[in-house]
This record gives structure tokens, sequence and C-alpha cells, in this order.
């Protein structure tokens, strides 16, 4: 038997943050607009272009104009909310968390 996984994946409270950004994309060594859906300490949710070629483990670089950014890796894609959002909506973990969030629990 399977458990259903919990609801809230994320270790620290998430915050709203309609802003938009830049996500480097290290395997394509390509940038993407992305807009940042919402964030917490350990990592955010972003909506990114449907053609940007992501997949979950890459490593991204962010870069906006508040304190989201810096160095990620890609933890969950989903591209079926492309009709719903615009975007494929991406989780990413920031690289820079100390302790067992960093290893755990998803963005």
């Amino acid at each position: 038997m399977v458990d259903a996984l919990p609801l809230e994946r994320r270790a620290y409270p998430r915050r709203a943050a309609e802003q938009w950004g830049i996500l480097f994309h290290l395997a394509s060594g390509h940038s993407f607009r992305c807009r940042f859906v919402d964030v917490s300490a350990a990592g955010a949710r972003l909506v990114v272009p449907p053609g940007m070629p992501v997949r979950a483990g890459q490593a991204v670089r962010l870069e906006s104009p508040g304190p989201e950014g810096g160095a990620a890796t890609v933890v969950r894609v989903q591209r079926e909310t492309l009709v719903q959002v615009g975007g494929v909506t991406v989780a990413v973990r920031f690289d820079n968390v100390p302790g067992p969030s960093h290893s755990g629990p998803e963005a």
C-alpha cells in the first residue's frame, strides 16, 4: 500500500511573490524570463515559457529584483499547467539552504 503524499511539501512557510526574474538554465546555456509565483526560505515556484527544456534535477541560476536569487536545483516540473497559467510551472530548491530541508522536502 502506498501512503498519500502530504499536501504541503515545503519545510518553510511560503509567501506570494508576483514578480519577474531571469532563470539561467545551465544545461542549455540559455536564459529564460520567469515569473515568481511564491517563495520560501528553501525555494520558489516559478512559471517559465513552454519551450524551456527544463527537467527535475537540473541546476539553474535565478536573478530577481528581490532576494530570491542564486544557485538552485529544479525539483519539480509541471507541464500540464500550461493552459491554466500560460507556462510551465517549475519548483526549485535554493542550493544555499542548510540543514535537513536541503535534502528533504521540495521547494
